[in-house]
């Protein structure tokens, strides 16, 4: 029977690591999160076939009315006062 001593410390190398994973197993790679590279346009225009500026122009002219009832109603305040 011969005795090759690389082969033994190659198997008691071996064991160690086995034991060793045993102890501390070896974190697992996390997944990468994908997105996709270009999200496809869907701008207001596209949905309802309104134009930028006629968005625009329902909000200031929303906003305007809001601003002018309050003008109002402050006024009406003050005369009462």
């Amino acid at each position: 029977m011969e005795y090759d001593p690389l082969e033994t410390i190659n198997k008691f190398m071996q064991f160690i690591k086995g034991e060793q994973n045993k102890i501390n197993p070896p974190k697992k790679e996390e997944r990468k999160k994908t997105r996709p590279k270009e999200l496809p346009d869907d701008s207001l225009s596209e949905i309802t076939d309104i134009e930028y500026e006629e968005v625009l122009h329902k909000y200031y002219a929303s906003k305007v009315e809001k601003i002018s009832i309050r003008k109002k109603e402050r006024a009406e305040a003050r005369a009462r006062l």
